[in-house]
């Protein structure tokens, strides 16, 4: 499966070349304390990786860490090698269809508001793995994206797990509210039935709500 960390954004070697949107990347990234997306990487040896996939969330780390130099220090990677980069790499590529169909945005709980009044008693973000039971029912999706969710469950079970992680606000222990994902969340349930085994746990990005604004807007 991929090796998912954190490293230091100076550790990370990838494009300089122009990109539309980093200055808001970025100010989402410092206003959210992290990059919900990870970066796809190589890694070359102790301190040095090579960006594969990612530079627009590599270059906005890099303007973060001028914002912010503390906040922006470090970034969250996927560290892939020789056996899993194809599925990985291929995963990411139907994300940025999923991520353009289902923009990350604050989906209404079944009580009618944006978000619960947030389990959570932090005021950071944070990544989890949680049982996929624990977001609650499979969204109801249109034709075109069933089968661009059919895809990413495929792609999921190649690479041994989802590499982006869902936004949630956590009502207790064992129910948690996505923020966005319909399709992520539906691709799970997917390759769930497809390898019951494989796929029991979702990683998650546990979002406060004062940090929600920031963090859907990446």
């Amino acid at each position: 499966s991929e090796s998912y960390r954190q490293v230091p954004v100076k550790y990370l070697q990838g494009s300089q070349g122009d990109i539309d949107g980093i200055e808001p990347l970025a100010r989402a990234i410092v206003d959210s304390g992290m990059n919900v997306r990870p970066i796809i990487v190589e890694q070359n040896d102790f301190q040095n990786f090579t960006v594969l996939k990612g530079n627009k969330e590599y270059q906005a780390g890099l303007r973060a860490r001028e914002i912010d130099p503390k906040i922006g220090e470090f970034s969250n990677v996927i560290i892939v090698n020789e056996s899993n980069k194809k599925a990985i790499l291929e995963q990411s590529r139907i994300l940025d269809t999923v991520n353009r169909l289902d923009k990350q945005v604050v989906l209404p709980n079944k009580n009618g508001s944006t978000y619960m009044s947030g389990y959570k008693a932090t005021s950071e973000m944070d990544h989890y793995q949680i049982p996929v039971r624990y977001l609650g029912d499979t969204p109801k999706l249109s034709a075109k994206e069933e089968k661009i969710a059919d895809r990413l469950a495929r792609s999921i079970v190649q690479s041994g797990g989802m590499i982006q992680p869902i936004l949630v606000t956590q009502n207790n222990m064992q129910s948690y509210h996505p923020l966005g994902g319909r399709i992520q969340i539906a691709a799970i349930e997917k390759a769930k039935k497809l390898s019951p085994k494989t796929i029991e746990m979702v990683r998650v990005v546990i979002v406060p709500p004062d940090k929600i604004n920031a963090a859907t807007r990446q």
